[in-house]
């Protein structure tokens, strides 16, 4: 269930990503103040949502959840929970989600500090980081779950692990068969060797 909540919470971040870059750079240019003063909200929406897809992430990693592909490729239940929560950026996608997560709390810094700057300027700049953090999302979503169940995969290894074990059955049976068949035709040998002494 976390894994979906985390898959969601990122497809509403990709939206209010858009927002935040719609608002934010097209406020400006048509001077509508509504859409100026909706760009923060839109970003700590998305804030809210990209710290949500994470924990839901940690959360899949700590459990143990090997039903969520990316632990179950990046990750084991041997490892301590120190390397278990870093492993969640070990590879390629937890790794952008982190940066992505970074680059949204950067973002929300830069809200909070902006206040001084001139509205339209603020709502520009923070346009232009919500269209950097839309391509971000967009790229790491592209219509991908965190949850994937394995049993496609599972399926597929058993079915592999019993045509290579029918083949080793059929390779083990000829070679004792051709041992038989030699021993046979050899009769029994005796040996030159005495090892009596």
């Amino acid at each position: 269930m976390l894994p979906e909540l985390g898959h969601f919470a990122l497809i509403l971040a990709l939206l209010l990503a858009a927002l935040q870059a719609v608002f934010g750079i097209a406020g400006p240019m048509l001077g509508r103040e509504r859409w100026i003063r909706a760009v923060s909200p839109a970003l700590a929406g998305q804030a809210v949502m990209v710290a949500t897809a994470v924990l839901c992430l940690a959360n899949a990693f700590i459990g143990n959840d090997f039903s969520v592909a990316y632990v179950a490729q990046n990750s084991n239940s041997a490892l301590p929970l120190f390397y278990r929560v870093s492993a969640l950026w070990g590879a390629h996608e937890g790794s952008l989600l982190l940066w992505i997560l970074l680059l949204s709390l950067w973002s929300v810094a830069v809200a909070i500090r902006s206040g001084s700057l001139p509205p339209k300027f603020a709502a520009r700049v923070l346009g232009v980081l919500g269209l950097v953090s839309f391509g971000f999302l967009l790229f790491t979503d592209r219509g991908r779950s965190f949850r994937r169940e394995l049993e496609p995969q599972l399926e597929e290894f058993f079915g592999e692990a019993q045509r290579l074990t029918a083949a080793f059955d059929k390779t083990r049976k000829a070679v004792k068969d051709g041992l038989a068949t030699l021993k046979t035709e050899a009769g029994p040998r005796e040996s030159s060797t005495d090892w009596s002494h």
